[in-house]
């Protein structure tokens, strides 16, 4: 492995306190794989695997053979190939450069950062009633943005989006139209899902709605064709797993938004070359977990900070996923107000027991 350092590997399973529904499938838990590596010094730096296939990444075992082989031989792994273990390497290896340096890792990262980052809450209820109560209970705690799951399997196209619009119909009663509502479908739709699907969910105002249809080789086009024909905003998400990809969505003009996961991507190096990509071509961008631990989630806190230094206000990023969890890895960030603090101790910020 990297020269003089030793490596841990830890591999939890983290409860949801409730499954939540994706177009997907349901998440019921999230299982984590946290590397740990420790120099001569006795600094440390943790880093954290949170495979999620159906979201582009290696599985579990696939991501646990990456992270051996490099702790007994120094194998890196391929962000390509395995972008979670990558990730975890990656972020590894900053923590501890952080820590060393004695800075926090926004700053290790460079250039400017934002002091706090405003959040969505994600809602997770499943009936209208639930729903509307828990996007009325967010709303008091200052949250402005919410976002929705819609598309979930099982049953008839009809029957799923009559479920949807009932569900978003309690939520917008619940909350009004002043507050920020993005839904997103985990490509359930195929285009004609998704055009029928966009033109009924139009109604409710949806400040966008995140990757209607599959990732593939054709998705560009397809979404360019949706955002021109029903005029919903629409964000790719699953379709971008590197710059390339980005640039192929940028170039047909198939983004109202891009939203960016580090573990899907390889880590937040990459995360950051592709939100310089989209804010050049003039799109706002969102940092979101997935649904990892406080390792992960504090991770992307400091990259968010840095691709949002001047308008923390303006972008709500995905990162206040700590309370979907029955249990975690360490205390993280918690937002307050509808606000994540970007923490100032040296490194990510969280300490494992």
């Amino acid at each position: 492995m990297v020269e003089s350092l030793r490596g841990q590997l830890t591999e939890l399973r983290l409860a949801l306190r409730t499954p939540l529904g994706t177009g997907a499938g349901a998440i019921a838990f999230r299982t984590v794989l946290l590397l740990e590596l420790n120099d001569p010094d006795g600094t440390s730096g943790v880093g954290e695997s949170a495979p999620l296939p159906q979201a582009g990444t290696e599985d579990v075992l696939e991501s646990r053979r990456a992270l051996t082989a490099f702790i007994e031989a120094g194998v890196p792994p391929r962000a390509g190939a395995t972008p979670a273990a990558a990730a975890a390497v990656e972020l590894a290896l900053l923590d501890l450069a952080a820590r060393k340096a004695g800075l926090p890792l926004h700053r290790h990262l460079g250039g400017p950062a934002a002091s706090h980052v405003t959040v969505n809450a994600l809602l997770s209820a499943e009936t209208p009633s639930d729903l509307a109560a828990q996007a009325e209970a967010h709303v008091r705690e200052g949250f402005r943005t919410l976002k929705l799951k819609v598309g979930a399997r099982g049953g008839t196209f009809a029957a799923s989006l009559e479920r949807d619009l009932s569900r978003l119909a309690a939520v917008r009663a619940a909350v009004g139209q002043t507050v920020r509502l993005r839904l997103d479908a985990n490509g359930a739709w195929s285009f004609d899902e998704a055009r029928r699907a966009l033109a009924a969910l139009a109604p409710f105002a949806p400040e966008f709605v995140e990757q209607p249809i599959p990732a593939g080789p054709d998705d560009a086009r397809v979404m360019a064709a949706l955002r021109a024909e029903v005029g919903v905003p629409i964000a790719v998400d699953e379709s971008v797993v590197g710059e390339r990809d980005l640039e192929r969505l940028l170039t047909a003009d198939a983004a109202d938004a891009v939203v960016l996961k580090p573990m899907r991507l390889g880590g937040l190096e990459p995360a950051l070359a592709c939100a310089a990509l989209a804010q050049d071509a003039g799109l706002p961008v969102v940092i979101t977990t997935f649904l990892g631990s406080a390792v992960e989630r504090s991770a992307a806190l400091h990259l968010a900070a840095v691709v949002s230094p001047g308008n923390a206000d303006d972008v709500a990023h995905g990162l206040a996923t700590g309370a979907l969890l029955a249990e975690d890895v360490a205390p993280g960030p918690e937002p307050v107000g509808g606000r994540l603090r970007v923490p100032l101790q040296s490194g990510h910020g969280v300490v494992l027991p």
